[in-house]
């Protein structure tokens, strides 16, 4: 535990991979509700996709919780998330690659 503020906010290493990290929940008043802001920070590199679709799909779990309508973990919700945050890293790549072609070339 690195830090915690009952009731909104609590910061913790996360040590599974190649790199440590931290992982950050913070709750905040949002429009008579609450809005809850997760923050996963790496020392290192690490597959972006992975750690993008399995917290999106926690996130929908605690979603369907908080609404009472409890669901559990699904393998092929997961993949078809890892697939589209693999596609979007991949055009995010592209893009940048395309951004350095294009200014090397005005130089």
């Amino acid at each position: 535990m690195l830090n915690s503020s009952e009731p909104d906010l609590l910061a913790h290493t996360w040590n599974e991979g190649k790199t440590d990290s931290v992982v950050r929940f913070e709750l905040n008043e949002d429009e008579g509700g609450a809005r809850l802001t997760l923050r996963h920070t790496f020392d290192g590199e690490v597959e972006i996709p992975s750690y993008g679709s399995g917290w999106h799909h926690h996130l929908e779990l605690l979603s369907a919780q908080v609404v009472g309508r409890p669901i559990g973990w699904d393998s092929i919700r997961f993949k078809e998330l890892q697939s589209e945050y693999e596609r979007r890293a991949q055009h995010r790549r592209e893009a940048q690659l395309a951004q350095r072609r294009e200014s090397v070339r005005k130089t």
